[in-house]
């Protein structure tokens, strides 16, 4: 006779959101073990009073629910008349499964029951690598976070910083800023530049690089001509007259800017000074209203206090 208990009793097992348990059972899955909710093998098996079995985690939420009914036949259930079956469970975890990473090559099998103390120390379970995000079998993991992951750091040689192995050549080429580099012009024959130089070295304005290409001093006038530093003197020299006259032009093209600018500063203060004549006349006219007001109730007060004084001499009188 089953021994009647709550579910807070029931020797645990891991509970998993699926209720029932996933693995790869080696002979098909008897149906008395299957739990008919989540089709899989019954995790913790408990009986309903109409005799059906269901994995613990399956049946608790109808349970829980406001008419909870038995899944199979509709028939009304209650948590009171729900006990646990542990002789289907013991034949449940007795079952020989496969290692979760057979796929991985592990050639264990054993009872359900083992199945988590095997994964837990499983040398062909996929463990997450936290560098470059894949997952890399457990025997195999330390040879690829020393040696295989595209992400494992590595000691830059000439500024000692760490760098992910798979960006270290564009680090060298790119960032490093101790990495001595050639001109891309081949000015010198040997690598003589750190990545500041280099940058300084190449300037346009400020560079000293002979080879590099650069824009004549007179582009901001309209010259387009660009050739190699060192050339650039002889284009200054054979075209003086050219820059001169780009120069006379451009002068003019600014005075003219200059020139509407004052026309148009003055346009503007022809029109500022309007606008004060007209706040003038208009602050007169307020002035002149405002001094006929005051008369005019200075008038009508002092009417006022004679009638009152008037009338205070003939009330004495009488």
């Amino acid at each position: 006779m089953l021994k009647k208990t709550t579910f807070t009793e029931i020797p645990s097992q891991p509970e998993c959101h699926v209720s029932g348990y996933a693995a790869k059972f080696v002979t098909q899955l008897l149906k008395r073990h299957e739990c008919p909710v989540c089709l899989a093998a019954m995790r913790n098996p408990v009986q309903t009073e109409c005799g059906h079995l269901f994995c613990r985690g399956c049946l608790e939420p109808i349970l829980d629910g406001p008419n909870p009914l038995c899944p199979l036949d509709k028939t009304t259930i209650s948590r009171d008349e729900v006990f646990p079956d542990n002789a289907c469970k013991r034949e449940i975890l007795s079952l020989d499964v496969y290692c979760d990473a057979s796929n991985n090559g592990c050639p264990w099998i054993g009872p359900l029951k083992e199945l988590d103390g095997h994964s837990q120390g499983c040398e062909y379970s996929n463990v997450l690598c936290r560098q470059c995000g894949l997952n890399v079998q457990s025997r195999t993991f330390s040879v690829h976070q020393t040696k295989e992951c595209p992400m494992r750091p590595v000691q830059c040689q000439f500024c000692n910083h760490m760098i992910p192995v798979g960006q270290i050549e564009f680090h060298i080429e790119n960032v490093c800023p101790q990495h001595l580099r050639s001109c891309p012009n081949l000015c010198v024959p040997v690598s003589q530049f750190t990545l500041q130089q280099l940058e300084d070295h190449l300037n346009p304005r400020t560079g000293d690089c002979p080879l590099a290409d650069i824009p004549c001093p007179f582009k901001p006038y309209g010259c387009t001509f660009v050739s190699e530093r060192k050339k650039m003197s002889l284009h200054l020299n054979e075209y003086q007259i050219q820059h001169a006259y780009l120069q006379a032009d451009y002068s003019m093209v600014m005075k003219g800017q200059v020139d509407n600018i004052i026309e148009t500063t003055e346009l503007l203060d022809h029109r500022v000074s309007a606008v004060e004549n007209q706040m003038s006349s208009i602050s007169g006219l307020l002035e002149g209203q405002k001094m006929i007001f005051e008369n005019e109730y200075d008038r009508q007060n002092s009417t006022t206090g004679y009638t009152d004084f008037s009338a205070h001499i003939t009330s004495l009188h009488e």
